[in-house]
């Protein structure tokens, strides 16, 4: 028989919440992608909610924004981007 692997809909970031923190803290977007291990281009696409990112590079970036911001990812993010 085969398996079948169940990809979950893309994470949907709160933008408002997350430039307000990224401005409130000082974070720049260079910083989260240097945290992260990816493009600022990437950092963009995620905190947009674009759909074209990998999951592993858009919890990176989560993480990172909510290391450096003190805050956790969990009040970054909103729901699901639609299929």
């Amino acid at each position: 028989m085969e398996q079948k692997t169940i990809t979950a809909a893309p994470i949907r970031i709160n933008r408002r919440y997350s430039d307000m923190l990224l401005a409130a803290s000082g974070v720049s977007r260079t910083a989260v992608a240097k945290r992260a291990g990816v493009h600022i281009v990437t950092v963009s696409k995620v905190l947009r909610n674009r759909r074209h990112v990998s999951p592993e590079k858009r919890m990176a970036v989560l993480a990172a924004v909510a290391a450096l911001c003190n805050a956790s990812v969990d009040e970054l993010v909103i729901g699901r981007l639609a299929a």
